[in-house]
């Protein structure tokens, strides 16, 4: 996986922005029942994406900010509402993404923030599929390994093509 472009979601940017009935408005000393919450106003909202091995294990992981008033000038505090290029070399090579939230806005169930962001143009090389060895020699195969098109020529009988969690792909 190369990169993904992140923003918010407008329930998100909103509830950050005016604060609600459970959410604090970003950069207020107060939480949403308007009394201080010790953040001193210094918030955040940040996104963790995990790169996965193909058990669901956590590889690496990279971050990112949603929104970030944790700067002494106030010129650089921001509520994300544009799209923005996350780049996810630094996961390597990897199965599959997990996506997790931080926030500085938590309550005693949990984070307050609304959990939500959106995903677009995810930037990614497929794996390659490749063959072992045909214990017939009845069989053509190329090219080796493939991407999109694999020619089979010759041969008698049935063939089956999985990819590499054994999901039958062609039968």
């Amino acid at each position: 996986v190369h990169s993904l472009k992140v923003t918010n979601t407008t329930y998100s940017v909103l509830s950050m922005r005016d604060g609600d009935a459970y959410v604090k408005k970003f950069g207020s000393v107060n939480g949403p029942d308007n009394l201080p919450d010790g953040t001193d106003g210094k918030d955040f909202f940040k996104l963790w994406i995990f790169g996965l091995d193909s058990n669901d294990v956590k590889l690496d992981s990279t971050s990112f900010l949603l929104a970030d008033f944790t700067s002494t000038d106030a010129a650089n505090h921001y509520i994300l509402n544009a799209w923005k290029n996350v780049s996810l070399g630094s996961l390597g090579e990897i199965y599959g993404l997990s996506f997790e939230f931080e926030s500085t806005d938590n309550g005693d169930w949990g984070m307050n923030t609304p959990a939500y962001f959106a995903l677009d143009n995810l930037a990614y090389t497929p794996n390659t599929l490749s063959l072992t060895a045909i214990a017939q020699n009845e069989f053509a195969v190329y090219p080796n390994p493939f991407t999109s098109v694999l020619n089979v020529v010759g041969g008698n009988g049935n063939l089956t093509i999985t990819d590499l969690t054994g999901k039958v792909v062609y039968a």
